[in-house]
């Protein structure tokens, strides 16, 4: 009998894709400054690694490769902080898991030390869930490790309504003193060359 098999897309494969990204990020010189280490606890340090990641992100044309991932972007981020942040959680004395589940379901990747622990929650703008995730999700996830340390990271594609949507709620429970998660923003729209771009 005559079968048809589609043609093998290694950038089909999120672990090959994420190991291609990683490596060019070390080519341009993105590395994990791990000065002072043992003196973070687990929210400092889950803020410095995305901190990097925003930088690549936003100013070393990392938006590219994130918008030029298919169809699993969110997974692909993930992935890419996860991989890329183990060296500086490690040299930290902390520990960094991928996709704990504390009993409320899966949760990006946690950041700890003993009871230190914080809990990271990624999502695209393109994901119809963006509201969901940052109201309820991350609290529930937040409650299941027993942790108030919560961020939820928010990667802007280009769907400036939900930015705005996201903001002006986020505004108003900090102004209302509900318990929220930090509310880290990172752009990954397209950028123009600098050549061109004017303020």
């Amino acid at each position: 009998k005559k079968s048809e098999i589609e043609k093998y897309d290694l950038n089909q494969d999120i672990d090959y894709f994420v190991e291609k990204i990683i490596k060019s990020m070390r080519k341009a010189g993105i590395h994990f400054n791990v000065e002072n280490a043992k003196r973070k606890n687990s929210f400092e340090a889950a803020i410095d690694v995305l901190n990097i990641f925003k930088e690549w992100i936003e100013y070393n044309k990392g938006w590219d490769n994130v918008q030029s991932a298919d169809k699993k972007r969110e997974k692909v981020v993930q992935r890419l902080v996860h991989l890329g942040a183990k060296n500086y959680i490690s040299a930290n004395d902390l520990d960094i898991s991928f996709e704990p589940d504390a009993g409320r379901g899966p949760v990006d990747f946690k950041v700890s030390r003993g009871g230190d622990k914080t809990i990271v929650e990624i999502k695209l703008s393109t994901n119809d869930q963006y509201l969901h995730g940052y109201e309820e999700q991350v609290e529930e996830y937040g409650k299941a490790e027993c942790t108030d340390k919560m961020i939820y990271v928010f990667i802007d594609l280009g769907n400036p309504g939900r930015l705005k949507r996201l903001v002006d709620v986020h505004k108003l429970n900090v102004k209302g003193h509900k318990k929220v998660p930090e509310l880290f923003l990172i752009d990954a729209t397209s950028k123009a060359a600098a050549s061109t771009y004017s303020k």
